[in-house]
């Protein structure tokens, strides 16, 4: 039985919201074609993106947290931000911060020097808190409302990240990713853990993941996992008691292949199949599964004895390759 007292699992299916200038002429279109692609998959079978995706989990009731990386605006302008903004929380989603200081490069008056460092992690501890105030500041002029989580561009978060939300007022990070050695390495062994930890001021909440042995271990993303592996790792972690349960997407995850041919986007069906597979499942299963945001997040006590990763067995793991194969064949 869960530690939580009705016994349920949290689950957060968190998406990363972000656009990439990767066509030619994005500076003279204001990112509009980048943004129709990556924000809101814009293809020729029709719409996969932030659109569609809202429109999925209303059809079955669920909540999603949309991470929106809002640098971009010093760029693009206001417009494209505000925009999506007020489609997530409209449709009763949680707005959250994500930051790519890549886009420093490309603004005429940065509030700060680029020097080729892509990632949070590589700027000094003053610069880090003003990156978070600068980025939380231009998702609340967008209308963002009650913002208290973060998540790294890259999962590239270090100490300093962690106390620049503090200083920031912010009361969660999710940048821990056990998959990405930029993410967190100064937390150790506890880079292993599965459940919210208290740390340095603020709530830590891991990207779920689970051990595929002998191959390593997989993260709880919708393009990294098939449906299969996701409904047997939920029922896991509700079985083993877990408080919460994260699930990592993009707002470009259901694209194919969309930095091969940025021009031509192309739909991902079976990617498109295990969002619609992954929410009809935590429909039917409301006695397990509450799908939440950070601001009702309830947190396990803080004597709670930690969970262990999930494993995978080898025949799960070996029927989401064949499907990986035929996908990368399909492609070519």
């Amino acid at each position: 039985m869960s530690e939580l007292e009705d016994g349920v699992l949290q689950v957060l299916i968190t998406i990363d919201t972000e656009v990439y200038p990767l066509l030619p002429g994005w500076r003279d279109d204001g990112l509009r074609r980048d943004i129709d692609r990556d924000i809101y998959g814009l293809t020729p079978e029709g719409e996969v993106g932030l659109r569609h995706q809202v429109e999925t989990f209303a059809r079955h009731g669920i909540k999603a947290v949309f991470f929106v990386e809002s640098l971009f605006a010093y760029f693009a302008g206001p417009g494209p931000l505000r925009e999506m903004v007020g489609l997530i929380q409209g449709a009763g989603h949680e707005v959250q911060l994500h930051l790519h200081p890549e886009w420093l490069q490309w603004v005429d008056d940065p509030i700060m020097a680029f020097e080729g460092r892509e990632t949070i992690r590589e700027y000094s501890a003053d610069e880090q808190s003003r990156l978070v105030g600068a980025a939380l500041h231009n998702l609340r002029a967008a209308g963002a409302v009650d913002v208290c989580a973060f998540r790294a561009g890259d999962f590239a978060a270090g100490s300093d990240t962690l106390d620049a939300l503090v200083r920031n007022g912010l009361r969660f990070d999710t940048s821990l990713n056990h998959h990405y050695p930029a993410s967190l390495p100064e937390l150790g062994a506890r880079r292993r853990e599965t459940q919210p930890f208290a740390v340095r001021g603020l709530t830590e909440l891991p990207v779920s993941y689970w051990h595929t042995p002998p191959m390593g271990s997989r993260p709880a993303q919708l393009t990294s996992a098939s449906f299969a592996e996701m409904k047997a790792s939920l029922l896991h972690a509700h079985r083993e008691g877990w408080a919460a349960f994260t699930i990592v997407s993009h707002s470009f995850e259901l694209l194919r292949a969309r930095r091969r041919n940025p021009a031509r986007p192309v739909a991902d069906p079976v990617a498109v199949s295990r969002l619609e597979r992954l929410c009809e499942f935590l429909q039917r299963n409301p006695d397990r599964f509450r799908t939440c945001g950070f601001n009702d997040l309830r947190l396990p006590p803080p004597h709670a004895v930690p969970k262990p990763a999930l494993r995978s067995p080898l025949l799960r793991t070996l029927a989401r390759q064949a499907v990986q194969a035929r996908r990368r064949l399909a492609r070519a």
